[in-house]
């Protein structure tokens, strides 16, 4: 998973959020959460393989996709519901998430980076997390 090219393009692309950075999984995004959050993390979901489609021995040529999340971390402090939080932070960041990851070509030999779903990770009373997945592929090689 390329993780490091799409952190990079959140970074340069989004100016409102405070923290930009990789996590393994949700629970060590969610533990590195410190001070008033406004944070994306960008987190390996899956890959799958098509069948190999070389037809000589010992030859692979295989279409790879991948799928990440972007782990969106707002304030969620006034309103126990989340509703402040998702309509007054959680749009607006997951906006310009789509603006700056559709159609992206996060290293050369992947495709461009499509939206796949969004859904709530969690709510407390101090942060609203919202995961959006999105997939990119390549082919694998080896001749």
């Amino acid at each position: 998973m390329l993780s490091r090219p799409v952190v990079d393009r959140l970074k340069d692309q989004i100016k409102d959020l405070r923290k930009v950075a990789g996590a393994a999984n949700f629970a060590s995004a969610h533990d590195d959460i410190k001070g008033e959050p406004r944070h994306a993390y960008v987190i390996p979901a899956n890959d799958s393989a098509q069948p190999n489609r070389a037809d000589t021995n010992g030859a692979v040529m295989q279409w790879v996709s991948e799928r990440f999340s972007v782990a969106l971390a707002v304030s969620n402090r006034r309103d126990p519901r989340g509703e402040h939080a998702i309509n007054n932070e959680l749009e607006s960041l997951r906006s310009q998430v789509m603006a700056a990851l559709l159609g992206y070509v996060p290293a050369n030999g992947y495709d461009p980076i499509e939206y796949v779903s969004g859904n709530l990770l969690q709510l407390t009373p101090g942060v609203l997390w919202w995961s959006m997945t999105f997939s990119t592929g390549y082919l694998e090689r080896n001749y």
